[in-house]
């Protein structure tokens, strides 16, 4: 049988730091099998003492449980040696603006068109052209319902490009084409030149899905112009919108870098669910 000896002790920093006391019968040698028990109970007594302690100090009653790095999974579950979250929601106009100022600070702007065709639709209607549009958007449309989806567009015709060459504000040339091995084998190992995308669009998503990956769905995308062709009318003084209107691609859908929010009833303070009316 498999045996080892344990001590367990909890240390937390700073001023007015809490003591935390596990009571427990183990003693002298125990079972793996014990251990790991008596691991995730600690776990489990210490994050609900250090969670009661943080709400007598004003954070919030609904927090969002992680568990694993999951926010699917029972705290009852979790792993001996694993972690356990609390994650504040957050207001959905915070959310949302913060993802549209993610975008805005790294959208280089040359002639300017580029950056004035950031606009934000909302469950496949434009609700905004602007930061200013959006904001007074946002104060009338507050009480956002679960799955409700926030999608933000560059429609310039040339985005796509820039999105893939990497272009935003403080890099000055698009990056050049990397030689990569193709691992699957398809090209049979031979190597091949790939440029994935890392404009503003990809590197917006990745910093708010890194501060908000737990209260909402956030997601990169392109999307081709026929997939949201209802846009089109929406386009002034672009001719067919949405589609090329001359050379060898006329007829052909423009593709462009998009982010989509799906938002959660559990992540936000103020959606429809949260206050009970659904």
């Amino acid at each position: 049988m498999l045996t080892a000896s344990m001590k367990v002790s909890v240390k937390e920093t700073g001023k007015g730091a809490p003591l935390y006391s596990i009571n427990s019968d183990l003693a002298g040698e125990v079972t793996l099998e014990a251990l790991f028990k008596h691991l995730k109970e600690t776990l489990i007594i210490i994050a609900d003492q250090t969670l009661r302690e943080a709400q007598v100090n004003g954070f919030t009653k609904k927090p969002i449980l992680v568990v694993d790095n999951s926010a699917s999974k029972p705290l009852e579950q979790v792993s001996p040696v694993g972690k356990i979250q609390f994650i504040a929601q957050v207001q959905s106009s915070k959310l949302l603006l913060d993802a549209y100022d993610a975008i805005e600070s790294r959208t280089r702007v040359v002639s300017g068109t580029y950056k004035k065709y950031n606009w934000v639709a909302f469950n496949g209607s434009i609700v905004a052209t602007s930061k200013p549009s959006f904001e007074a958007w946002l104060k009338v449309n507050s009480n956002f319902k679960y799955q409700d989806r926030i999608r933000f567009i560059n429609f310039a015709p040339y985005a796509a490009r820039l999105e893939r060459l990497g272009v935003r504000l403080g890099k000055v040339s698009p990056r050049k084409k990397t030689q990569k091995k193709d691992r699957l084998g398809a090209n049979g190992g031979a190597k091949f030149s790939s440029t994935l995308a890392n404009g503003a669009y990809t590197l917006a998503a990745r910093e708010i899905r890194r501060k908000y990956k737990y209260n909402s769905g956030i997601y990169f995308q392109f999307k081709f112009g026929d997939a949201i062709g209802a846009f089109s009318a929406a386009l002034p003084g672009r001719a067919g919108g949405t589609h090329y209107q001359g050379g060898a691609l006329k007829g052909k859908p423009y593709l462009y870098p998009t982010i989509l929010i799906s938002l959660k009833d559990i992540g936000l303070t103020d959606s429809d669910v949260n206050k009970g009316i659904l």
